[in-house]
């Protein structure tokens, strides 16, 4: 009895043992192999690996000196060796635009015999970038490449893998060459404002936009007065915006046009009342738009831009400045009563004139003036 006690677990060790190198053989380790650093792609560079393949089997393929096809895994798993993979590859400068690779699909086949087979990899790749919580799609890659093989020789899987990576990354690098104008494939973006020659037709020009060099004349109120108001003048000032974007060295620079306009034809003063001091109240309501304007653009300065869509985080920024411009404008008419309290009026002068010289850095500039 004792003999057979001390004979069962030897036998069952060996079953064990047995068990563990038969299922060790039906699987096909992948090890994708490094390489020395003999490429640096000139705008970007890979900063992670995502597996959607979703735990999905990555099919099957011969394994070297296998009688019959295996069961394809990758250990860690297959970011892990795909990331290394590449930063072996690639000479990464992280200076440059981060990309992610997305694999989406990847699963191996043969067709054929031990004898003369065929290992196939059915794949789908994609390089994206993260940009403000976002995944913006750059290129996707997707095919069936084949290798033809005759026996079982070593590393048929890496070597299709590989190549398959090399040949994505090779049009990925000719993509950011042919498309390089593109928020997406910038570092940063960088807003910019200039001054062309809008508006500056003081003479005949409807519209006109404000300068340190022009002040406003009864000759600029050309609509018909409303003779249904009870204001004796009106001044009809408005913002103008406009921008369009400029890419240079790997930069999106959002090239911004602002700004404060006197509309010619929305403007009037009724007859009797052309007055110095109605003018220069009706001046300081320019004045005030001119105010408005530079805090949008010291408010523009200080927001942080996302590459794709800055007009979202630039409009929330115009309509809080517009909504205090509108309630300043008002509130300048109630405590002059539009102009006719003198005291009141000078208050407001020195105030405005005080805020505009604390925000000189932003004032519009004249028509050839950069």
């Amino acid at each position: 009895m004792t003999a057979r006690r001390h004979s069962f677990p030897f036998i069952l060790m060996v079953i064990l043992l047995l068990l563990n190198g038969f299922c060790s053989a039906l699987n096909y380790d992948v090890q994708l192999r490094t390489r020395k650093q003999n490429w640096k792609p000139g705008r970007f560079y890979v900063n992670e690996v995502i597996d959607r393949t979703n735990g999905q089997s990555f099919g099957q393929a011969y394994p070297e000196n296998g009688a019959k096809p295996a069961n394809v895994m990758f250990r860690p798993d297959l970011a892990t060796q795909v990331f290394n993979f590449l930063q072996t590859s690639l000479q990464n400068d992280t200076s440059h635009v981060p990309v992610r690779v997305i694999i989406e699909e990847l699963k191996f086949r043969e067709t054929g015999s031990v004898i003369r087979h065929t290992l196939l990899l059915n794949f789908k790749i994609s390089i994206v970038r993260f940009e403000n919580g976002k995944e913006y799609s750059l290129i996707q890659t997707g095919a069936e490449p084949s290798l033809n093989a005759i026996g079982t020789p070593p590393n048929t899987c890496e070597e299709l893998l590989e190549g398959i990576l090399e040949q994505t990354f090779i049009a990925f690098e000719e993509y950011t060459k042919t498309h390089a104008e593109q928020d997406i494939l910038c570092k940063r973006i960088i807003p910019e404002f200039r001054y062309d020659s809008s508006y500056t037709n003081y003479t005949d020009g409807d519209t006109i936009r404000w300068t340190d060099q022009y002040r406003l004349k009864w000759s600029d109120f050309q609509a018909n007065p409303d003779s249904t108001s009870v204001y004796a003048a009106l001044s009809q000032c408005e913002f103008t915006y406009y921008a369009h974007m400029e890419y240079k060295d790997m930069e999106a620079h959002l090239i911004l046009h602002i700004y404060p306009d006197f509309a010619k034809p929305g403007s009037w003063v009724k007859p009797g009342f052309t007055t110095a001091e109605l003018l220069g109240h009706e001046q300081l309501h320019f004045d005030i738009c001119e105010l408005y304007i530079r805090k949008f653009k010291k408010q523009i300065l200080s927001t942080h831009l996302r590459l794709v869509e800055p007009d979202e985080d630039i409009k929330p920024v115009f309509d809080e400045t517009w909504k205090e411009y509108q309630q300043t404008q008002n509130l300048y008419d109630d405590e002059t009563m539009h102009g006719t309290i003198q005291k009141e009026q000078q208050r407001w002068a020195e105030k405005v004139s005080m805020e505009l010289a604390s925000l000189s850095a932003y004032r519009t500039k004249n028509k050839g003036e950069e």
